[in-house]
């Protein structure tokens, strides 16, 4: 901060304590209101005031090159060219004369081309007095800020821009502009003179804080303090203690001594990975040893960034004849660091979803909803690709499509691809399958019987275990086409489970032990028509530990803890003849065991009737292993598995040892 002056602050000077303290304590009683619950004192604060964040007039001798916009006409210095706009900012003016208004749209158009959003930024604009001696040029500052799941507060714009939503109903910003001041230059050539101050440099540098560029932190007396409600801004989150090493500042407890003298140490410093990668390092924040409401924190360092150079914008003195017409790559980066996304740096959106497909004649129709993530500038095209085939549709933003030339009679899948500015992104999962048909007499269905659930083996389970579910060919007139096979675990939505071919009868399916699921089929015949889904009832693939009172065990067994074992422990036997039956009641079911260089062959036993064994050497330990299953489906009964010690093994293995881990079933 500097002395104040008639005409303004002088860069480098400091401020008399008794007009700096009159003039910032009027600006922040009036600009920073107390916090504010959304709802009550009772719940989370979603919401809160924002903060004007003011820039003060300083005196120079000195002439400056002005700095154009990053993007000008060929061979003017004027920042009134046409930019490519990546975001929208309205504004509403009061008391702005035609050539004030000029001056301020003309820094609009900068950031509007700089900050990506596709939500409106509006701004409350005030030609107002300020007064005539207090050195403010303006003051600016979002309207709102928002808190998100990551506990940071976010400005409206920026919140509004993550979201893809309108969170502020109203203005986003409201920025002020000193009308007291006499000495504005309003044209927008870059060529200040030195006996005024440039509005497009004020305008663009309040509403750099309007989008963002401004702290939390604070100093009263002898004590620090950051955040709103105990979390911080993002910004707040990217300050550090020292220009490398150091502490984040949001580390110093709020409230204390300790915060205050880092606060107020002139080394203060904002990190991120965008700002270090332009700068080589942190950038260097405004920290004199007298903290000063509302410059100090909120702007970059006067002494590092000098005036009238490229990072020179955001720092709380802005002098006579200086023109800065861009932002910076500093102060870009860290909006970049605070989450916004910026033009330049969008990556190609994410893949299109729900995928569907209505089969016509020689053709199907294609539907599908737009991406999770737009990847930071709008879609400006979509395509549709058949699979087989190659053939395609395209939009340029509608969600709909007609693929043509296709082969009636030919099973096909679609997918589909979103593009924007920075590229095209991925494939989406392929939609339904369909066969495009020529008209037809045949208006009939085809019928599903119930698909029926096998438990695999062999297989490593987890926390999951892959199924393999069955139905038998359905018959049709026109004969058929595809299959759908969709699951649904517990009250979630039904996704579909992708078949080897349009026509396969089986898949293999992963699903969580003890959760609940439900699997249906449907089938579409060789005219197009779709059948009705054959649904399973709801049931879960449980695990039964091998302490279990439904298994019971003859001869001569020992209980061991194995670590990696499906309940951490098993019974484990090398007694011949020694058994263990399981009865159960279900459909399917497995045997759990371990698998190692010192085990034997187990004997099988379904109903009274021998039907496998089992060598279960492995020259590797593996816990948690399902051996065995049956090939099909049994019949929805009570039923008994043994299993033997056979006293065998393999000639490779050392030992004739068969565990019991545990037994899945399937009802």
């Amino acid at each position: 901060m500097a002395q104040v002056l008639k005409s303004g602050l002088s860069r480098g000077e400091s401020v008399p304590k008794s007009i700096c303290a009159a003039a910032l304590a009027l600006l922040i009683v009036a600009v920073v209101p107390a916090v504010v619950l959304a709802q009550s004192s009772s719940v989370t604060v979603v919401r809160a005031p924002g903060y004007m964040v003011p820039v003060y007039a300083g005196i120079s001798p000195h002439r400056y090159q002005p700095i154009p916009a990053p993007a000008r006409s060929l061979g003017s210095a004027s920042s009134v060219h046409s930019l490519v706009a990546t975001s929208t900012i309205s504004v509403s003016y009061h008391n702005f004369s035609k050539r004030a208004k000029a001056a301020f749209q003309a820094a609009v158009n900068v950031w509007q081309s700089i900050v990506v959003s596709d939500q409106v930024s509006h701004v409350d604009a005030y030609w107002s007095d300020l007064g005539e001696f207090t050195g403010i040029l303006g003051q600016a500052g979002a309207n709102n800020l928002y808190r998100e799941s990551d506990n940071f507060w976010y400005p409206g714009p920026l919140e509004e821009a993550r979201c893809h939503c309108d969170k502020d109903t109203g203005n986003e910003i409201t920025a002020r502009f000193n009308s007291a001041f006499t000495s504005w230059y309003l044209g927008t050539d870059g060529n200040t003179p030195t006996s005024a101050w440039d509005l497009e440099t004020v305008v663009l540098h309040e509403l750099g804080h309007g989008l963002g560029f401004f702290g939390s932190f604070s100093v009263t007396g002898t004590k620090g303090s950051w955040g709103i409600n105990g979390g911080p801004l993002r910004y707040d989150a990217n300050e550090w203690s020292a220009a490398t090493g150091g502490q984040k500042l949001i580390t110093f407890a709020s409230g204390t001594s300790a915060l205050k003298t880092q606060l107020t140490d002139k080394s203060v410093f904002l990190g991120g990975s965008h700002v270090e990668a332009v700068l080589g390092g942190r950038a260097k924040l405004y920290a004199p040893s007298g903290w000063q409401p509302g410059s100090s924190n909120s702007h970059m360092d006067e002494s590092k960034y000098a005036p009238g150079t490229i990072n020179a914008l955001m720092t709380p003195v802005l002098n006579n004849g200086e023109s800065i017409h861009n932002p910076g790559p500093a102060v870009v980066a860290i909006l970049q660091d605070i989450g916004w996304t910026v033009a330049g740096s969008a990556t190609a959106p994410g893949a299109p979803l729900n995928v569907s497909a209505t089969a016509g004649d020689t053709s199907a129709g294609v539907s599908w909803s737009a991406p999770a993530s737009n990847g930071g500038s709008s879609i400006t095209g979509y395509q549709v690709t058949s699979a087989p085939g190659d053939k395609t549709c395209s939009t340029s933003g509608a969600t709909t499509c007609t693929v043509n030339s296709l082969t009636n009679g030919v099973p096909y899948a679609f997918t589909v691809t979103a593009a924007n500015g920075a590229g095209t992104g991925p494939a989406s999962v392929p939609s339904n399958s369909v066969v495009p048909h020529a008209p037809s007499g045949d208006g009939t269905p085809p019928v599903v019987a119930m698909p029926v659930v096998n438990i695999v083996a062999p297989q490593v389970m987890g926390a999951a275990a892959t199924v393999r579910v069955t139905w038998p060919a359905a018959t049709d007139d026109s004969g058929i086409a595809a299959y759908d096979l969709q699951r649904q675990e517990g009250a979630g939505q039904w996704t579909s489970v992708a078949l080897a071919t349009p026509t396969s009868t089986s898949a293999q399916v992963a699903l969580t032990r003890g959760s609940n699921y439900s699997l249906r089929v449907r089938a579409t015949d060789g005219v197009g028509n779709t059948g009705s889904w054959t649904q399973t009832t709801t049931a879960n693939l449980s695990t039964v530990q091998e302490n279990d009172p439904s298994i019971v065990y003859a001869g001569t067994w020992t209980h061991t803890a194995v670590s990696g074992a499906a309940g951490g422990s098993v019974d484990q036997s090398t007694s011949t003849n020694a058994t263990a039956t399981f009865t159960f009641t279900g459909t399917s079911v497995a045997l759990v065991t371990i698998v190692a260089a010192s085990r034997g062959i187990a004997e099988i036993k379904l109903d009274n009737v021998v039907v496998a064994q089992v060598d279960l050497y492995s020259p590797t330990k593996q816990t948690k292993t399902v051996a065995w299953a049956p090939d099909t489906a049994l019949a929805q009964a009570t039923h008994t598995l043994e299993v033997r010690v056979t006293g065998t093994d393999n000639p490779s293995a050392s030992s004739p040892r068969i565990d019991i881990d545990a037994f899945l079933v399937w009802p």
